[in-house]
């Protein structure tokens, strides 16, 4: 962590380290107030689609109050800036067992569905910010890193949900290899796995309903179109006038960043990668920054005050998630 967060301050230097501040803070005390209000709007919309969408993926298992769900992304999200392991659906897939009697690997798995619908989708915006890169000289050498980026999340996450709904199968069986270790490592840790291969083919679903599946894939695309219009609300704050093509390879550089972040331990993925696309667009570089910082003070605004609020209400302690109880034992507590 020490030596991602030292590469991630040295890339930050490398796009900001000679900006001038005067120009920074005018830009930051000239944001445009409607247009600050449309970027918190487009904010919650954008998670409260995502909170939908994952309600209709779990809605055969259980029906849950869109607050809920709403309430524990936010949490879990809230829980990566304490803890930035990448803990977030650990943490909101737990919130939601807990409060709905759920087994934890029941809604991780239908969490993972989740991620992994959207990392498709993300693949296929990527294609089409690919696309548009292509014919700009701008930014045409982008084009084949952005379909390459595209490809790999088809393949990836295409593979991980063709992978999951094949093991389902096997889980059924308790001759099949997997079932095997799963069973006798229930057997070793006694409690701890008890019924873990039944309740991760309980998790392993997909809606009966033809409407739900529509809605499903819909949601998913529209969060990735909030997200085109978040940025171009956040550019609109310092007077940027970012164009949809603009916004949507920015959009998809910056979630690259974000991904690839995660994955090497290098913070502040996302900014990077927006300061990455916009200095290709031909963003100066202030404003650029003054629209990415006012974008992550909402967004990180937000989400510490509805996930924090959702722990408040509930009273549940994350920190209790290591030693929770099984269903059975939680309903005897109730």
């Amino acid at each position: 962590m020490l030596a991602g967060g030292g590469a991630g301050l040295a890339l930050l230097y490398y796009l900001y380290g000679h900006i001038d501040p005067g120009r920074l803070a005018s830009a930051l005390a000239g944001a445009r107030p409607g247009w600050l209000a449309a970027l918190a709007a487009a904010i919650l919309v954008e998670n409260l689609m995502r909170a939908w969408k994952w309600g209709q993926i779990l809605h055969d298992r259980r029906r849950v109050p869109l607050w809920r769900l709403f309430g524990a992304t936010m949490a879990g999200y809230s829980a990566n800036y304490v803890a930035p392991l990448g803990v977030s659906p650990f943490v909101r897939s737990w919130l939601v067992a807990r409060l709905e009697g759920l087994r934890f690997a029941t809604v991780f798995v239908i969490t993972l569905i989740a991620r992994f619908i959207d990392g498709v989708v993300f693949g296929l915006f990527a294609f089409v910010a690919a696309a548009v890169a292509a014919p700009d000289a701008r930014i045409s050498w982008l084009a084949a890193a952005l379909a390459a980026a595209g490809l790999a999340n088809l393949i990836l996450f295409g593979g991980l949900l063709c992978l999951l709904f094949y093991g389902r199968g096997r889980l059924e069986q308790d001759t099949s290899r997997v079932s095997r270790v799963l069973d006798a490592l229930a057997a070793r840790f006694s409690r701890r796995l008890d019924r873990v291969r039944l309740a991760l083919h309980e998790g392993i679903i997909w809606p009966r309903s033809a409407l739900r599946q529509a809605g499903i894939v819909l949601a998913s695309l529209g969060v990735k179109l909030v997200s085109v219009l978040q940025l171009t609300f956040a550019g609109a704050t310092v007077g940027l006038a970012l164009g949809f093509h603009d916004a949507l390879m920015v959009m998809v550089v910056a979630g690259v960043g974000a991904i690839s972040g995660r994955l090497v331990r290098v913070p502040g993925g996302f900014t990077l990668g927006a300061g990455f696309a916009l200095h290709a667009v031909g963003v100066p570089d202030e404003p650029a920054l003054a629209m990415i910082l006012l974008n992550n003070v909402f967004t990180i605004g937000q989400i510490l005050f509805f996930g924090l609020g959702f722990l408040a209400v509930t009273g549940l302690d994350i920190r209790a998630a290591p030693r929770s109880l099984p269903p059975d034992e939680l309903a005897n507590l109730r």
